[in-house]
């Protein structure tokens, strides 16, 4: 995918947005190039055509989808400061105990934090931290803990940062990590939980 680098993190984010909406139309309009037309009452093997170009469709779908949210993963990497355990326990965190890593893995079983993987290696977003005085933003364990199933699967938390990094309306346009660096830090937990609340009829809205 294509994309042209603004300084700021709102720029970028809708350039992103703008290519997944052009790649969602190409699928559909694939999709809908897989369903032969039929003009008139079809026969049963008519109906098994259908049925069989939709299922492939829609596997395609799926499969570009994931191909998809893969690329989206590694440029949102990219684009993120991230530490060692080791790093993130004694520089981010100041810890003095011998094992930084443990208290960096500490923290993550806590809920306190996220980490992601890279291959083989675990990995500390610095994002959590406020390096002027070196203790994690609360705001991040209030994400963790609303954020469905992050807490119970603490794999899930390129859910969270992909959400992060897409605009979102309560935050006039501006994506989560938008308003975090400007210090809008309870915004952001703010929009997720409007984001997550029953509406009248009990779905999130």
């Amino acid at each position: 995918m294509a994309y042209r680098v603004f300084e700021g993190q709102s720029g970028y984010s809708f350039e992103l947005q703008d290519t997944r909406r052009q790649v969602a139309r190409s699928l559909s309009r694939l999709t809908k190039s897989f369903v032969p037309r039929v003009d008139a009452p079809g026969t049963l093997s008519d109906l098994r055509i259908n049925a069989s170009a939709k299922k492939s469709a829609q596997q395609g779908l799926k499969e570009s989808n994931a191909a998809l949210r893969e690329a989206w993963n590694k440029d949102l990497l990219k684009r993120l400061v991230l530490r060692s355990a080791e790093d993130f326990g004694r520089q981010c965190l100041g810890s003095t105990s011998t094992n930084a890593r443990q208290v960096a893995h500490r923290k993550l079983n806590e809920g306190s934090c996220i980490a992601v993987r890279r291959g083989t290696r675990v990995l500390f977003p610095e994002f959590q931290i406020d390096l002027d005085t070196l203790q994690l933003y609360p705001e991040i364990a209030q994400l963790i803990a609303h954020f469905p199933g992050l807490r119970e699967k603490p794999e899930r938390s390129m859910s969270l940062l992909r959400w992060m990094d897409q605009p979102h309306p309560a935050l006039y346009g501006l994506t989560p990590f938008d308003r975090w660096n400007q210090g809008q830090r309870a915004s952001v937990v703010q929009a997720l939980v409007d984001e997550l609340a029953p509406d009248v009829d009990g779905q999130p809205a």
